[in-house]
């Protein structure tokens, strides 16, 4: 009996993967390829894990607890890539200022990632001289740039701002349907007879003197 088996495409079409958080150690250097844009974000860095300022995110709507602590918030960049050692899908977090590299990255280009050894060092993200191997995947949707949003939901582990984003999402569809929906303005018809009364007043201001003149010439016996 012989088993079925799938072609490479055959399963369930997906539109985007899940792109976990990358640790990255002092000393360590990698290869990998930039899976899409990065999402850019006011936040707080922390060893327990980076979380946005949710006063930022929802306009005062979400006090946030850190900025509370008197933590300041920085900007943040969370960007998607694929491992190039096993083509796993991973996030890596960068400060701003390696947004000057980063944004100028296009989706399948091969990049180096690293941190120097000493304490404190930040992770760097730079383009690699050499493009060899290029980006292939038979994963369908790996050939188009990559969100990286609903992944930082779930690393994030904020639900009070997911169900915050879900109103927001539902109230904005409301509104774009209610205005989907309104009536068109009626077209104005062009009415004959207003255009010519409106053009009537010198004519008529005439008549009326012609009028006032006659009366008082009858008033004065000019009549005939």
């Amino acid at each position: 009996m012989r088993i079925p088996k799938a072609a490479p495409g055959d399963g369930p079409k997906k539109i985007r993967g899940h792109f976990p958080h990358w640790k990255i150690a002092g000393g360590e250097k990698h290869t990998a390829y930039i899976a899409g844009p990065a999402l850019w974000v006011i936040g707080h860095p922390s060893d327990k894990g980076t979380k946005p300022c949710t006063d930022w995110m929802t306009e005062s709507a979400l006090p946030c607890r850190l900025c509370a602590m008197h933590k300041v918030p920085c900007e943040l960049g969370y960007v998607p890539v694929y491992r190039a050692s096993d083509w796993r899908p991973l996030c890596v977090i960068v400060y701003d200022d390696e947004r000057q590299w980063i944004d100028g990255f296009e989706t399948h280009q091969r990049v180096q990632i690293g941190r120097e050894r000493e304490k404190g060092a930040r992770l760097f993200v730079r383009p690699c001289i050499e493009q060899e191997p290029r980006f292939t995947s038979t994963i369908d949707y790996r050939r188009f740039p990559q969100e990286v949003d609903d992944s930082c939901l779930v690393m994030w582990k904020m639900p009070e701002l997911v169900q915050w984003l879900r109103c927001r999402t539902v109230s904005d569809n409301e509104l774009s349907l209610s205005l989907d929906a309104a009536p068109a303005p009626a077209a104005v018809v062009p009415d004959p007879i207003a255009e010519r009364m409106s053009a009537a007043p010198a004519v008529d201001a005439g008549l009326s003197r012609a009028l006032k003149r006659a009366k008082a010439a009858e008033k004065n016996g000019d009549g005939h």
